[in-house]
């Protein structure tokens, strides 16, 4: 096994005992986490005209871990936070893919800020547990 083989298995059981040990509070701050590291890179590779692909899959990372934070919304015993989480992550959603279309530096960053407030709250809730 090469090196960078060993690292990355290194990582992904590193992150998998992280998962394992963690509350859902604690898992969404990490979803959360993400979601920042992913258009804070895509807002950091925006401006290459030259290779699309690492923007797209930053892009494409985001918008995923948005989509599996929607999926995991509680709207029988989670209202009405539920409903006002769905409304944040279609929000953020929607400006992720304007600022994809845009290739706007300063609109990533705004979204990694939002997520980042509202991931403050988490952090919060998940110290509580």
């Amino acid at each position: 096994m090469g090196t960078a083989q060993a690292i990355k298995a290194y990582t992904v059981s590193s992150q998998e005992s992280l998962v394992h040990g963690s509350s859902g509070a604690q898992l969404v701050v990490m979803l959360y986490d993400g979601v920042i590291d992913a258009v804070t890179a895509a807002a950091e590779l925006c401006s290459n005209t030259h290779d699309y692909a690492p923007f797209g899959r930053q892009v494409g990372r985001a918008i995923t871990i948005l989509g599996g934070l929607r999926e995991t919304l509680d709207f029988d015993g989670g209202q009405p936070v539920a409903g006002y989480l769905l409304d944040f992550y279609n929000a953020i959603t929607s400006k992720i893919l304007l600022a994809q279309q845009k290739r706007d530096r300063a609109m990533f960053l705004d979204c990694a800020r939002l997520v980042a407030d509202v991931r403050g709250s988490w952090v919060k809730l998940s110290t509580v547990n």
